[in-house]
């Protein structure tokens, strides 16, 4: 015991003899004392933009961020106009507002023909032209563009737009709400109620080609039905995009001619070479009288996993309207195209899947009609050597319907294993096959 408490007061004395020099020195250091906090240019060095600096031309790279909101009250200019390349706008949350959607004749709020510029985190609202303008490389993210005269935003090749929104532009030219050319991307959008007069087309989404765009609404796009023919479309492309996970619903145009398929009401319409999967496009032309098509696709694409539903309108009167519609060499798979519809008093056709060329395959699609159209056809052909198998047709009326109907231009189609509620209709020559569970037929054609 009483080592223990000899070995107790000797760590005691030997923990107070070092104390002070773990503690360290108790004055203060010699001289004037001098703030140790760091500015916010140091922090993230900038340059602040700020209403007096509102029409700006930016000709140095580097990081420009918003401070306050701004309204630019100046027509027929660039509320920021940005001439070098590598520059990065941060709006942190402010907004920019321009002096009227109809003000003079030109005006961008964000312009900028150089290379690799962002605009990120603000609104930008009542431009002449769009809200924001950008080159290549150049991206646009977090923004909300409502409210402009041509359109929300646009980008330049190998760009990206991204958790925009794009809503109610509107002008006497095409509106496109959301505009990209080649290779680029668009992601995580609204683009809605965009909206052309003067018989002009309105987009939603359009973009050129090799584009990828992915979880987007485009919804509520109106091209003007007063003049000739109109595009109103969700999501319109050019060739060997990617069109995937997007929603788009009741857009509405106009088309007079029932031969030309190339106006009208879209859900999407895309070019040649396109992936198109697991979007929805329902009620696209809905209350207006002219052609609609839920999706209108070109040549050698893939067509997947879309719900096609409710496009048309009862009041269609003599033109038609089409779930999906494709040219030549697509893969039309595992599709569900449903209740599009006609006006039972017209001439129009109310057609689930159309395929308008040759060298199709329509395979487990599911088909079903459900409204009083005049003429209602599951699965239509107009081209040669098509291959429709092991789809699934119900609800078509008979007679008066036919689940797959073969146009007298089509030859040497194959059909088999499909499921068909209603009857058949083979106008070309060598169209062979049967219904489920019908074995497939050995195929062969003289033409």
């Amino acid at each position: 015991m009483k080592n223990n408490a000899s070995y107790f007061f000797a760590f005691f004395f030997l923990l107070q003899s070092f104390s002070p020099a773990l503690a360290g020195s108790l004055n203060p250091p010699a001289g004037t004392p001098t703030s140790t906090m760091k500015t916010l240019e140091v922090i993230e060095p900038g340059t602040p933009v700020t209403a007096e600096d509102i029409p700006l031309t930016i000709t140095s790279s580097g990081m420009y961020y918003f401070t306050e909101n701004i309204v630019c009250g100046t027509a027929d200019a660039n509320a920021i106009d940005v001439q070098t390349e590598n520059v990065t706008i941060d709006m942190r949350g402010f907004s920019l507002v321009g002096p009227g959607a109809s003000a003079g004749t030109s005006g961008h709020g964000i312009h900028s023909g150089s290379d690799n510029v962002r605009v990120l985190d603000g609104t930008i609202l009542n431009f002449r032209q769009r809200g924001v303008c950008l080159g290549d490389s150049s991206q646009a993210v977090g923004l909300v563009c409502n409210s402009n005269g041509q359109g929300g935003i646009q980008v330049g090749d190998y760009g990206l737009v991204r958790d925009c929104i794009c809503k109610e532009n509107a002008g006497s030219g095409e509106v496109k709400g959301i505009e990209a050319t080649d290779n680029s991307r668009v992601e995580n959008c609204t683009a809605t109620s965009n909206t052309a007069v003067s018989g002009n087309s309105a987009y939603g989404i359009y973009v050129q080609s090799g584009c990828v765009i992915k979880g987007n609404v485009a919804s509520g796009n109106k091209g003007d039905d007063i003049g000739g023919a109109t595009i109103g479309a969700g999501i319109y492309t050019e060739d060997n995009c990617t069109v995937e996970s997007n929603v788009c619903n009741h857009n509405q145009g106009k088309n007079e001619s029932e031969s030309d398929r190339a106006n009208g009401s879209f859900g999407i319409r895309v070019g040649n070479g396109a992936r198109v999967v697991e979007n929805v496009c329902n009620g696209n032309g809905n209350l207006r009288q002219f052609l609609s098509i839920g999706i209108l696709a070109g040549d050698h694409c893939h067509i997947g996993g879309n719900q096609i539903a409710l496009n048309g309108s009862p009041f269609n009167g003599s033109y038609s309207t089409y779930g999906i519609c494709c040219g030549s060499g697509n893969d039309v798979v595992g599709n569900h195209s449903a209740s599009n519809v006609s006006s039972p008093e017209g001439s129009g056709w109310s057609v689930g899947i159309l395929a308008g060329g040759s060298k199709n395959l329509i395979e487990k699609n599911h088909v079903h009609g459900g409204v009083d159209s005049l003429t209602e056809v599951g699965i239509m052909v107009e081209g040669d050597r098509n291959l429709v198998v092991s789809n699934r047709i119900h609800d078509i009326p008979d007679p008066g319907g036919y689940s797959i109907y073969f146009g007298m231009d089509a030859d040497c189609n194959h059909y088999a294993g499909n499921f068909t509620q209603g009857g058949y209709y083979t106008g070309g020559d060598e169209n062979i096959g049967g219904d489920y569970p019908h074995p497939n037929v050995p195929y062969s054609c003289s033409k």
